[in-house]
């Protein structure tokens, strides 16, 4: 007989392709070099990182593969947007600025 496991509910981070993940690393780690270790989790404003996210989007969809600045893979960088983005919805509320209809300049 096995022992008992309660599992119902919980994450499976087993369906997590971890090698697809490669790009947001390599990100970070520039990201790291050029403004400081975990400088996202001080706070960024929602639109800039939704505008950067995008930006990187468009240029992949205009099949330009990596970032000119980085040399990196453009799908690194949306992915690292895209975790910066979840980042400051669900811990920083106060940078959400979604609902602001006024320009800003990066």
């Amino acid at each position: 007989m096995s022992g008992l496991r309660h599992n119902t509910g919980k994450l499976k981070w087993s369906l997590v392709d971890y090698p697809s993940l490669e790009p947001l690393v390599k990100v970070l780690e520039f990201g790291t070099e050029k403004y400081s270790a975990e400088n996202s989790k001080r706070g960024l404003q929602t639109r800039e990182i939704i505008e950067s996210l995008l930006r990187h989007t468009y240029a992949l969809l205009e099949n330009e593969d990596n970032d000119p600045e980085s040399g990196l893979p453009h799908v690194g960088h949306i992915l690292a947007n895209a975790m910066f983005l979840s980042y400051m919805i669900n811990n920083k509320p106060e940078y959400d600025n979604r609902s602001d209809n006024s320009r800003t300049t990066a």
